[in-house]
């Protein structure tokens, strides 16, 4: 299922205004869904997941997918940024598991994101801060990895209603096994 890669661009007002939703993080295993939906759509075989404390502390997903050009990774964090569709008739045949383009800056507003990732193509692989903007030459096969750290950091009242660490971790594994169940094309661990 591998299609040929998109740019990741902002998205016009007028097709904004027929598909925001407003993209709420309810809890890790809401991360954790965008997040494999997002390698999915990159036409990722392998996935990868870590968390820590039930996904509060850590949560890393790691794909072997197309990745994200060094000049993208920035525009990937803002809100209404996508590669999955650029026009209203794109939106009447979507065919990835996102496209909205709202999760990943819903992620960083409420969490510390750093996106690591290699386009297939590119001599090497980049790593951006998240909060700073800062970005880095650093070592990665093609693929992305994308870590969130400390969720709802930024909004303790959010954290608050959190369950135990093993009521989390068993909503995140419950995400990670109906997307295995889904596509058992692809390797997850």
């Amino acid at each position: 299922m591998t299609a040929s890669r998109r740019p990741i661009l902002e998205l016009p007002d007028e097709l904004i205004s027929q598909i925001a939703a407003g993209e709420v993080v309810e809890r890790p295993a809401s991360v954790v869904r965008e997040l494999l939906d997002n390698a999915l759509d990159a036409g990722a075989t392998q996935i990868t997941l870590r968390l820590l404390a039930g996904g509060v502390r850590l949560i890393s997903v790691e794909d072997d997918g197309a990745g994200i050009p060094a000049d993208e990774m920035a525009t990937a964090l803002r809100r209404h940024a996508t590669s999955k569709i650029a026009s209203l008739a794109e939106l009447e045949a979507v065919g990835t598991m996102g496209f909205r383009g709202e999760a990943l800056a819903a992620i960083n507003s409420i969490a510390e994101v750093s996106l690591l990732s290699r386009a297939g193509g590119q001599s090497s692989a980049h790593l951006l801060d998240g909060r700073t903007g800062e970005m880095k030459p650093v070592a990665r096969a093609q693929g992305t990895t994308v870590e969130v750290k400390e969720l709802f950091f930024s909004v303790p009242a959010r954290r608050k209603f959190l369950k135990t660490d093993a009521t989390e971790l068993a909503h995140c594994i419950e995400a990670v096994r109906r997307h295995a169940l889904a596509r058992p094309d692809v390797g997850f661990a």
